[in-house]
């Protein structure tokens, strides 16, 4: 068991909510923090699923003939251009 040192005014927030509950307010702290970890476990569980599939979605895609258009600037918007509008400018 730990202490843990709130706020009077959430305090007071805590107390109502837990007396119109019928609970106190270690069980009804408990709850909470039990279904929020719950949830924080799936949400991360759930981020790293979308992680993997988006790097699956990712590979391949520079997948092409230019190697390094930096150094063939003029031969690949030629080509480009000759593919797209049978003319070469």
């Amino acid at each position: 068991m730990a202490t843990i040192y709130l706020p009077e005014e959430l305090v007071q927030k805590l107390e109502a909510i837990a007396q119109r509950q019928n609970r106190s307010v270690p069980d009804m702290i408990a709850a909470w923090a039990e279904q929020n970890l719950s949830d924080a476990e799936t949400e991360t569980e759930a981020s790293e699923e979308e992680k993997g599939a988006n790097w699956e979605a990712i590979f391949g895609i520079y997948d092409d003939d230019v190697t390094d258009m930096s150094t063939t600037v003029r031969e690949t918007l030629r080509a480009y251009y000759e593919k797209k509008y049978s003319r070469p400018n």
